[in-house]
């Protein structure tokens, strides 16, 4: 499933843009890796998936881009592969994305590529995965905008400190 909000955001990615952005997100991600799971998540519902937190009736639950309710608990991709799967399809690149486990003197890890360029790794599929969502979000946000003043993208930053 490709997400067809973004879809042209999607097609104008380049291993350039995508190398890019994963250098300027370093800290981001590295602040994001000693989040808990349950912020972890709310960061990729609100940051990534762009959902809003419902108030009110609609308090626990994320409302998303559709106008569909879905509660705040059953959003796990931190944790849940098959959530992290959906979130990943979300992002999907046919032919662009790949996913490669690999591993090293501590074990497996997997690796997330954008053609030949590593774009995000995790110890456990679901955090590569989630990772590399946020790596394309911010890739697709900035080949939307305008570069900033000096040309430096600035990271998303409403959750993370």
């Amino acid at each position: 499933m490709i997400n067809h909000l973004h879809g042209e955001g999607l097609k104008n990615l380049t291993v350039d843009t995508m190398r890019k952005v994963r250098l300027e997100l370093e800290p981001l991600l590295r602040r994001w890796d000693n989040m808990c799971p349950e912020d972890q998540d709310h960061y990729i519902a609100t940051e990534v998936m762009e959902w809003t937190l419902g108030s009110g009736e609609n308090a626990g639950l994320y409302i998303t881009e559709a106008a569909e309710l879905l509660r705040v608990e059953d959003f796990k991709p931190t944790e849940c592969l098959t959530t992290a799967h959906y979130l990943f399809e979300f992002f999907l690149i046919p032919d662009k994305v790949s996913i490669q486990p690999c591993g090293s003197a501590a074990g497996l890890f997997w690796m997330v590529y954008f053609k030949d360029a590593y774009i995000a790794a995790g110890k456990k599929l679901q955090q590569a995965l989630c990772k590399s969502c946020i790596v394309m979000r911010h890739a697709i946000t900035l080949t939307k905008e305008k570069p900033v003043q000096g040309g430096m993208m600035q990271p998303i930053n409403r959750v993370l400190p």
